[in-house]
């Protein structure tokens, strides 16, 4: 187990890595801030001090449309009903005489 999450650090430290090469030699473009309403004033500084209350409505519509994403991709990744009897079914005839468990 320990030995599975050291591995899996350090792949993703590497895949951010990467990431960051290549935002830094252009061939990626940097990803927008992630601005909600706590911080839009940090984030934004002038523009929110300009006009505040476009400026909130416009973080307000960011952060829906984070949430909305979120919940599209939970969404196309849950198992349709016939994927779930199938994976129920497989647990159910697994046989677990050979193998042991212990909590």
């Amino acid at each position: 187990k320990k030995e599975r999450k050291r591995i899996r650090r350090i792949t993703r430290a590497n895949r951010e890595k990467e990431k960051q090469e290549a935002i830094q030699v252009g061939l990626m473009e940097a990803p927008a801030p992630k601005v909600n309403i706590a911080n839009m004033m940090r984030v934004l500084g002038q523009q929110a001090t300009l006009d505040p209350t476009a400026i909130e409505a416009r973080v307000r519509k960011q952060v829906s449309q984070r949430i909305r994403n979120h919940d599209e991709r939970n969404a196309a990744r849950k198992l349709t009903p016939e994927e779930r009897r199938a994976k129920k079914k497989k647990k159910y005839m697994e046989d677990v005489s050979e193998v042991v468990h212990v909590a």
